[in-house]
């Protein structure tokens, strides 16, 4: 057989492997936000707090737990306790129920939300699928979280915020 002859069915041989191989890459399982337990979640604070996770977020059921950790639905909200506290940031940071929560886009999911409390030591995170309304959400987390010993950290207002004001006109 010539030699351009051989090549041909090795690189179709090739390029039907690499094709398939691209293809079965699609329909791999994506990975699902973490359930493992945080750096600090056998701690006795987290250990109590997630004995104390309501069966229910945001209408879904409480389906896995793990130390420190529970996830509701099918992965639709994780929660983890035993996270180092957060250092001040100038991301969004809200307060929902006496509960301050630093929120950012997780990247684990298409629109996923992480929520992680602030002032608190350890700190507590959630990963929430967008389909769950953030209000109802952060209210029941906070009412799940509230117990974690606090720092001296908030969240500041900006309506309470120091910025300079005038004080008078000068008129000439």
């Amino acid at each position: 057989m010539p030699k351009q002859s051989r090549t041909l069915p090795v690189l179709a041989t090739i390029l039907t492997v690499g094709g398939l191989a691209l293809l079965a890459i699609q329909f791999l399982p994506v990975a699902a936000p973490t359930t493992e337990g945080a750096p600090q979640a056998e701690s006795t604070v987290c250990r109590d707090l997630a004995a104390g996770y309501p069966d229910k977020i945001g209408g879904h059921e409480k389906t896995a737990t793990s130390p420190g950790a529970a996830v509701y639905g099918d992965h639709v909200i994780t929660l983890r306790c035993g996270l180092p506290e957060m250092l001040p940031t100038t991301d969004l940071c809200v307060t929902a129920d006496g509960v301050d929560w630093v929120l950012k886009d997780s990247g684990q999911g298409e629109g996923d939300k992480t929520i992680t409390t602030f002032g608190r030591k350890p700190a507590a995170q959630a990963v929430i699928d967008p389909e769950v309304p953030s209000d109802v959400a952060l209210v029941e987390l906070a009412a799940a979280v509230k117990n974690l010993p606090r720092n001296e950290r908030k969240c500041i207002d900006q309506a309470d915020a120091a910025y300079p004001t005038p004080t008078g006109h000068h008129t000439p």
